[in-house]
């Protein structure tokens, strides 16, 4: 579970994360709007954080803050922590660039937390693709995919011991704008939503083999975030710029 905040607390995590009863906030500090609601470089850049948020109590309390890099930009899915919150993996689709206009460019960083330790610490950092957003992690846990939505393609990790191991990407185009990403209860299909070109394409997965299918489901206005019933017939897909939601049945996913 994770909420987007603007705020970053000043201390550091004094123990471990304990299961169940907390929230991960990513803060995307190197971004402001102008008045024109564009986002540019904040003055004075601060890191990007982490916030541990204890919501065994009320109310809610944030107990720690850590540096890793994030972003506002994408769905609110760049977080993902394990069950047992030992660990979680962090993406961050931009970060401050003053070479670029605005300040702001795409970033391709992945980050993966030891939760266990005191505090707790990044303990790898690996590289997606431009625009790195959504990530999920296959039900049996083996493989972890992330949408790079300016790159317009997912990468593929292997999953071992809290670790990731790069394996590849699956490429949509760059006009396809990957965000959304979610994965069959059995694990053997997934889904990603590509808003920019009006496009769900559907993914074939027999272990740690990812494969393409030809032909992509075709929701209508932009599909940002998508999600399959637990009957893998229904494919559910919302968007921003609409408030729709359309619920699909395809042969794509029987």
């Amino acid at each position: 579970m994770f909420i987007v905040s603007a705020s970053a607390a000043a201390f550091i995590c004094a123990a471990p994360v304990r299961a169940a009863d907390v929230i991960l906030s990513m803060n995307d500090n190197h971004t402001v709007l102008d008045e024109k609601g564009a986002q540019i470089a904040a003055t004075p850049m601060r890191p990007d954080t982490v916030d541990f948020i204890d919501i065994g109590q009320s109310p809610p309390r944030i107990v720690g803050t850590i540096e890793v890099p994030g972003s506002v930009v994408g769905p609110p899915l760049a977080v993902w922590m394990a069950a047992d919150a030992s660990w979680a993996i962090l993406t961050a689709a931009t970060k401050a660039d003053p070479a670029v206009p605005l300040g702001i460019a795409w970033d391709d960083t992945v980050s993966v937390l030891d939760l266990t330790s005191t505090p707790p610490h990044v303990s790898q950092v690996l590289h997606a693709g431009a625009g790195a957003t959504t990530v999920r992690l296959s039900p049996d846990g083996t493989l972890a995919l992330v949408c790079n939505r300016a790159e317009g393609s997912i990468s593929m990790f292997k999953v071992k011991d809290k670790r990731l191991e790069p394996m590849g990407k699956v490429t949509f185009g760059d006009q396809s704008g990957a965000s959304g990403l979610a994965f069959s209860p059995d694990g053997q299909t997934a889904i990603v939503s590509r808003p920019w070109d009006d496009r769900v394409s559907v993914l074939h997965i027999v272990g740690t083999a990812v494969t393409l299918d030809k032909q992509p489901i075709t929701p209508r206005y932009s599909p940002t975030r998508s999600t399959l019933s637990p009957a893998e017939i229904w494919l559910l897909s919302a968007t921003w710029v609409a408030a729709v939601a359309t619920w699909i049945r395809s042969p794509l996913l029987t």
